[in-house]
């Protein structure tokens, strides 16, 4: 298997419903962000265990939510300001923009890495 197939391989794995509703039940919070209408195209594309665990995500914000993906998400209980670790808009060229925002749960033992693009520019 070359890094291409093994990459898609990893991202079929990743988005299968029984891994993701195990995730889902014991983490709250990633319920609720899978819940969102307003981020669309949402997927799983990283999981890193160690002495934290770090789930990675990608998705499309709305226009009614993109550039202030983070007040979206504190106002939908998916996180509180607590939970905020950092935020940054990334790639500023016009064709590819994305928030990318780190979320803390469970004492910043799990932890959510969130790449939400500018939706109207999205390439996902």
């Amino acid at each position: 298997m070359d890094r291409i197939e093994l990459r898609q391989f990893l991202k079929e794995v990743l988005n299968q419903s029984g891994l993701r509703k195990i995730l889902r039940e014991k983490i709250p919070s990633l319920d609720k962000l899978e819940s969102l209408d307003s981020l669309t195209s949402l997927r799983l594309t990283d999981i890193e265990t160690g002495d934290v665990l770090i789930l990675s995500y990608e998705g499309v914000a709305s226009q009614k939510i993109y550039p202030f993906v983070e007040r979206y998400l504190i106002e939908e209980r998916v996180a509180s300001p607590n939970n905020m670790i950092s935020s940054e808009t990334k790639d500023l060229r016009e064709d590819h923009e994305y928030r990318y925002i780190k979320m803390g749960f469970s004492e910043n033992s799990i932890q959510v890495f969130l790449k939400v693009y500018n939706p109207n520019v999205a390439l996902l």
